[in-house]
């Protein structure tokens, strides 16, 4: 049971600053205040996935259930900030950049 992600291309920059604008959340890291983050959705190493385990279910090595998610890393401290891939995917959807339907 995976969520999404797996064959769906990388977000961009621009899509998670309009996500990030619309659902107003704040460009400085909640630790040390700095504005300068990398964003990862773990396509190029899958380092964005977390692994979801129960008490009823362990799977195997080979089957893991995981849920997609984003990487925020502040470059100054190191704090990182976990979003649902799933989410934004579904706002970017409901809310598509219509500066990209000007420019056709």
């Amino acid at each position: 049971m995976s969520e999404g992600g797996d064959t769906e291309p990388p977000i961009s920059s621009d899509e998670m600053t309009r996500f990030a604008a619309a659902k107003g959340i704040s460009g400085e890291c909640a630790l040390c205040g700095h504005n300068d983050w990398t964003i990862s959705t773990g396509k190029e190493d899958r380092s964005g996935f977390i692994p979801i385990v129960d008490e009823h279910y362990q799977p195997s090595p080979l089957v893991a259930w995981h849920r997609p998610v984003i990487l925020m890393t502040c470059r100054n401290c190191g704090n990182t900030v976990l979003l649902s891939e799933h989410v934004v995917r579904s706002w970017l959807d409901e809310n598509p950049d219509q500066s990209v339907d000007d420019n056709e």
